[in-house]
């Protein structure tokens, strides 16, 4: 990573140590100190961007599986579950992208992924 140092060196004023204002323009990029109006150019660090994603799981997906057997509008799909039935429903997992399969039966979910055989669209 970075130096510490090279990141805040240009954070402050050489002169007056005041705390430099970010001036951009469409085509110039710049530091000014409002105090004794010093103009300081930036180098590459100052451009430096971090970028911290959180992945928040989608918590409303299990209520939606449970409410899936009751939507008309579905896509139902042929498959043998553990339980006999061959009609389940295929929807997708918002968070994985993966496709889910829900017996219409016993409401057990099956993920594509976890090596679910290819599923029979009749």
């Amino acid at each position: 990573m970075a130096d510490e140092k090279a990141l805040r060196k240009n954070i402050f004023c050489g002169v007056c140590q005041t705390l430099l204002t970010k001036v951009t323009t469409p085509d110039r990029f710049f530091f000014v100190c409002e105090s004794c109006s010093t103009q300081t150019e930036p180098n590459a660090l100052d451009t430096l961007v971090a970028l911290t994603e959180k992945k928040v799981r989608n918590t409303t997906f299990p209520q939606y599986i449970k409410n899936i057997l009751d939507d008309p509008a579905a896509r139902r799909v042929q498959i043998k579950c553990d339980c006999g039935s061959d009609v389940a429903i295929q929807t997708r997992d918002p968070d994985e992208l993966s496709a889910v399969i829900v017996c219409a039966q016993c409401k057990k979910t099956y993920y594509k992924q976890s090596g679910l055989a290819d599923v029979d669209d009749k």
